[in-house]
């Protein structure tokens, strides 16, 4: 039976609507939204258009992280691709893309709720509400407040007041890969396969919540589509086979390592959910039963299949939100995150029940659409008013205490506080010890000194003693600190005079300042003894008792001093004159994917208790040492899995054509 055509006129009345409602964000190059981590994005599509193709390590953040630890790749890579081709700054480039992905979401559902009713008035209304409705704001008071009312659009909140470019990104490819989905499993065709497999891995290429978000999604397709015309093996047995395929494309940017260390991570990124995975087992069965009884329920009362898929979306989604705004129950890490997916779910289930009107369909949509423009223009209002408002970045603090950095530093790593490190590697190649994007650093002690660092969490008359030395031990040569006068939009630091008179000032600008923290040498590649290495990692960020006698070791003038010299974004050199029983300590981040060889012999590099790369050259006089990362035996492998999965998809394309 042929396929109807579906209607694009209304894809692209939707469109051009949000168009409408964001217009300027097509064009402003920065926004009055210092507090957005939007900053870390605009860097890593910077770092990307500079450095593409040497895209393997990321030197700017936590000392150093693979370039997929940065975050999922596909956004950054398509901004810096605008931003070359466009000839336009990478700020620009980001804020005309996800202006476009923030247009295409409500006409991306519009297509999945065609696909799933061939209705189309109901999948138009579906992106009628998408549009102007959030209905987290009527379900949850922390997001009411937070918009300021019932009445606007939440998508565009996050998206500009916060910089949720990614998640709102992936949200639109996810409905995107569902539709193509659908498109897969009922015409099966080879060329519907292979882009449903490319859209199905550019969720998780984009957005990890999005990601979990799309298996759920694919899940209540699936159930939304049985019993399927051709039998439950035609539906099912192609899914696994997909998943895998896409995964086999995306895997090299998002390996089972970086996995690990987000999952790791995301357990203590806003708040403590540790204890999630350990209840998570029987809270999945308790979803899955009710999921199972609401199927059960709605197919007997033979609902079409865009209101099983909306309801059963709609409850994972709305069950992991709502269980913690309303009862404090987290079921994830970050579960307030998915009322965005969530939100998608609603707005398609509230438009499926114009499926139950037999005619005059669009006469019943267009009165909801004439009597939701009032909701549309308000939100037009907030977007010109208050959220999409240029700036001149130049004046920020943000922006002067990263160029002073770039101008007088000379490279070195340097501390930069709260929205400052979201911005830092926006404007320049500064390398700090923090970054925009925490769940991906690999080096905890990263990630729990700055703790003690701002609050000084039990290091009573020893705060500066305390603070001074993590920063020496993770190779920081300077540290911005702001005042409760700062310019600084989160102003972290619980005791910000800590560092005067400690200190010698470099810079001051009102409330903010610069500090100097001193060193025998500005090398990241540091001489020690091997009584000088750390063995024992800190419990806390006031245990410093590990690294006293490293810390003595990179004082002590009578050790020789190495070099460290870049060669890529991947590679270097140390060069100095050892003694054999002379150690190398490397101020990175240790990762099993860096190799070292002198004179053509490999060298083991280990990690100390810092979390730092450790060598031991068994040099006697002149050393030279070359260190390159390439990502291990891991990423090779999933290089080749995924040249593999690229010609696979080519010959099942001109096999099945």
């Amino acid at each position: 039976m042929q396929q109807a055509r579906i209607p694009k006129l209304p894809a692209l009345l939707l469109f051009l609507v949000n168009a409408y409602v964001c217009r300027e964000l097509f064009t402003t190059e920065w926004l009055d939204q210092m507090g957005s981590i939007e900053g870390a994005y605009i860097a890593i599509a910077r770092y990307a258009a500079a450095n593409f193709p040497d895209l393997t390590w990321f030197p700017p953040w936590y000392g150093g992280v693979p370039y997929q630890n940065t975050y999922p790749p596909l956004l950054h890579a398509i901004v810096a691709l605008v931003s070359w081709a466009g000839g336009i700054s990478p700020a620009l480039a980001y804020h005309a893309v996800i202006a476009f992905f923030f247009c295409a979401g409500p006409a991306a559902v519009y297509w999945l709720a065609w696909r799933l009713s061939q209705s189309a008035p109901a999948a138009f209304l579906a992106g009628v509400f998408y549009t102007a409705i959030s209905p987290s704001a009527f379900l949850m008071e922390a997001i009411r407040r937070d918009m300021g009312g019932l009445w606007g659009s939440r998508r565009l909140q996050v998206l500009v007041g916060w910089g949720e470019g990614p998640h709102v990104t992936a949200i639109t490819l996810l409905a995107v890969a569902l539709a193509c989905l659908h498109v897969a499993l009922t015409r099966r065709r080879a060329r519907d396969y292979v882009l449903a497999v490319l859209a199905i891995a550019a969720v998780p290429l984009t957005n990890w919540l999005a990601a979990f978000a799309l298996a759920l999604g694919v899940a209540c397709l699936a159930a939304a589509m049985l019993p399927f015309e051709r039998g439950w093996k035609q539906l099912l047995l192609p899914l696994p086979a997909m998943g895998a395929a896409a995964y086999a494309i995306a895997g090299p940017w998002i390996p089972p390592s970086t996995v690990r260390v987000i999952q790791f991570n995301a357990r203590t990124i806003e708040g403590d959910f540790s204890g999630v995975y350990a209840d998570l087992p029987w809270r999945l069965a308790a979803a899955l039963g009710v999921a199972a009884l609401l199927k059960l329920i709605l197919h007997r009362l033979r609902a079409p299949a865009l209101a099983q898929f909306a309801a059963l979306f709609a409850w994972f989604t709305g069950a992991i939100t709502l269980a913690s705004a309303w009862f404090d129950v987290p079921v994830l890490p970050q579960p307030l995150r998915y009322h965005i997916p969530m939100e998608m779910g609603v707005c398609v289930l509230a438009a499926s029940l114009l499926l139950l009107a037999p005619r005059r369909r669009w006469a019943a949509a267009a009165l909801v659409t004439l009597a939701l423009v009032p909701a549309v223009k308000d939100t037009r209002r907030i977007a010109r008013d208050f959220l999409i408002k240029p700036a001149d970045i130049t004046k920020t603090t943000v922006y002067k205490t990263a160029k002073w950095m770039d101008e007088n530093l000379g490279g070195v790593r340097v501390m930069a506080p709260g929205a400052t490190s979201f911005w830092l590697n926006a404007f320049t190649d500064t390398p700090q010890l923090g970054g925009g994007f925490e769940q991906g650093a690999t080096n905890w002690m990263n990630r729990m000194s700055p703790y003690v660092l701002y609050t000084d969490d039990g290091a009573g008359e020893r705060k500066a003693e305390i603070s001074i030395a993590w920063l020496k031990a993770l190779g920081v040569h300077a540290i911005a600190v702001g005042g409760p006068g700062s310019g600084e939009y989160y102003k972290p630091f619980r005791n910000p005079g800590k560092f005067a008179g400690v200190l010698a000032e470099l810079w001051r600008d009102g409330d903010d300042a610069i500090y100097r923290v001193p060193h025998r040498t500005t090398s990241l590649a540091r001489v020690i003894r091997p009584e000088g290495r750390v063995e024992r990692a800190p419990v806390n960020g006031v245990d410093i008792e590990p690294m006293l006698a490293y810390l003595g070791n990179l004082e002590d003038a009578s050790l020789p001093e190495a070099r460290w010299e870049w060669l890529s974004r991947h590679s270097g050199r140390i060069t100095g004159e050892l003694r054999p029983e002379h150690l190398i300590s490397l101020q990175m981040s240790y990762h099993p994917g860096w190799s070292a060889t002198r004179g053509g012999r490999g060298i083991a590099i280990r990690q100390d208790g810092l979390g730092q790369m450790l060598l031991q050259p068994e040099c006697g006089g002149a050393c030279t040492i070359e260190v390159s990362y390439d990502g291990g035996v891991e990423l090779r492998f999933l290089r080749g899995l995924q040249i593999l999965a690229l010609v696979a998809g080519v010959v099942f394309l001109l096999k099945f054509r």
